[in-house]
C-alpha cells in the first residue's frame, strides 16, 4: 500500500545538520520535506524502498512505483539555481542525464530513474573520468533552454557587481588579472543579451560526484554513466568546465605540476565535447577571480582555494 498523504517520510538527520549550518532558508524548509515526500508518494502511487539520501540542497528517497520500477523521488529546497531541474531534465530527455519520469514544479520534486549512488567518478582515474564527462557534455550541449531557466547573463551581472564591491585593500590579486576577468564576464553578458544570440541549456555543476552509473538498475541495454543534479542555466557551453576543474585537487597535485594537470583536464573535455579551449580557459579564469575575491575570503580551508589560485593566473585563453 502507498503511504497516506498525511504521513511523514524520514529526512536524514545529517541533512538537517548540513542546512542548519549553511543556509537558513533551506534549514526552515528541510524539516517539512518528509511530509511533501509522503504526499507525492500518495499521489504518484510510490512506496519507500530504502533509506533516503541527500546532497547539499535536496533529499532523495528510493521508491518503487505501481509498475514495480525502482526509482528515486527527489525534492529540492527553495534555492533559485535548482528550481529548473525538472524542466531541464525534460528538455534533455535522458540524453546524457538521468531520465525523468514525473515532475511537480511547485513542490520542486522529480521522479527519476534509479542510479547507483555508490558508483560515481570520484575514484575513477582522472583521465578516464574526464573522458566520461567530455562525452556526457557532448550529449548535453546544443539543447534549447526551457522557459524559466536562470539566465547566465543575470548570473554574470551579479559577478560584476560583487567584483566592483571588493574594497581596494582586499583585492589580493594583481589588477591585470582582475581586469581580465571583468572583461571576460562583461563580454559574455553582452553576447548572451545580443538579439538572436544562441543560448544553450547548461548543467553548470558537472563534476565527478554528479555523474552516476546505471549499474544493476538499467532497465534496457542503454546502461552507462548519467549526469545528475543540474543547476540549469541558459548560457554558453564554455562555462560548463569550471566544476570539474575545481574538484579533485589532490589528483592535480599528484604529478607535481597542478597547472599542467588542470590544463590537461580542460583540453581533454573540450576536445571530446566540441568546446572552444580558449574561451573555456577565459571563463575558468574569470570564475576563479570571482571566487577568490568575493566567495572564498575568510574561508582559508576551502578545498576550492588551491585550484582557483591556479586558474586565476590563466592569461593565455
Amino acid at each position: 500500500m502507498t503511504p497516506a498523504a498525511t504521513s511523514t517520510w524520514p529526512v536524514p538527520p545529517a541533512f538537517l545538520e548540513v542546512v542548519r549550518r549553511s543556509d537558513p532558508t533551506l534549514a526552515a524548509w528541510a524539516p517539512g520535506a518528509g511530509e511533501d515526500a509522503a504526499a507525492l508518494a500518495d499521489r504518484w502511487q510510490l512506496t519507500p524502498d530504502g533509506d533516503p539520501l541527500h546532497g547539499w540542497m535536496a533529499v532523495v528517497w528510493p521508491v518503487v512505483d505501481q509498475h514495480g520500477r525502482r526509482l528515486m523521488l527527489k525534492i529540492a529546497g527553495p534555492d533559485p539555481l535548482g528550481q529548473g531541474e525538472g524542466a531541464a531534465l525534460a528538455a534533455w530527455q535522458g540524453r546524457g542525464t538521468v531520465r525523468l519520469h514525473r515532475r511537480d514544479p511547485e513542490a520542486r520534486a522529480v521522479l527519476l530513474d534509479r542510479l547507483d549512488p555508490a558508483r560515481d567518478l570520484f575514484d575513477v582515474p582522472i583521465d578516464d573520468a574526464c573522458a566520461v564527462i567530455g562525452d556526457l557534455l557532448a550529449d548535453l550541449v546544443g539543447v534549447e533552454p526551457p522557459a524559466g531557466v536562470v539566465s547566465m547573463a543575470d548570473e554574470l551581472d551579479d559577478w560584476l557587481v560583487r567584483l566592483d564591491r571588493v574594497p581596494a585593500g582586499q583585492q589580493v590579486l594583481p589588477t591585470a588579472l582582475v581586469d581580465r576577468a571583468r572583461s571576460t564576464i562583461a563580454d559574455h553578458v553582452a553576447e548572451l543579451r545580443r538579439p538572436g544570440a544562441h543560448l544553450e541549456l547548461l548543467h553548470y555543476d558537472l563534476h565527478y560526484l554528479n555523474v552516476l552509473h546505471t549499474s544493476q538498475y538499467a532497465t534496457d541495454d542503454a546502461g552507462g554513466w548519467r549526469a545528475i543534479d543540474p543547476l540549469p542555466m541558459a548560457g554558453r557551453r564554455e562555462w560548463e568546465l569550471i566544476a570539474l576543474l575545481r574538484n579533485r585537487w589532490p589528483d592535480a597535485e599528484a604529478g607535481g605540476d597542478p597547472d599542467r594537470a588542470l590544463r590537461r583536464r580542460l583540453d581533454q573535455v573540450c576536445e571530446r565535447a566540441g568546446v572552444d579551449r580558449s574561451l573555456a580557459r577565459a571563463c575558468a579564469q574569470a570564475a576563479a577571480v570571482d571566487n577568490l575575491l568575493t566567495v572564498l575570503p575568510g574561508n582559508v580551508d576551502s578545498m576550492f582555494n588551491p585550484p582557483f589560485a591556479v586558474m586565476a593566473l590563466w592569461t593565455d585563453g
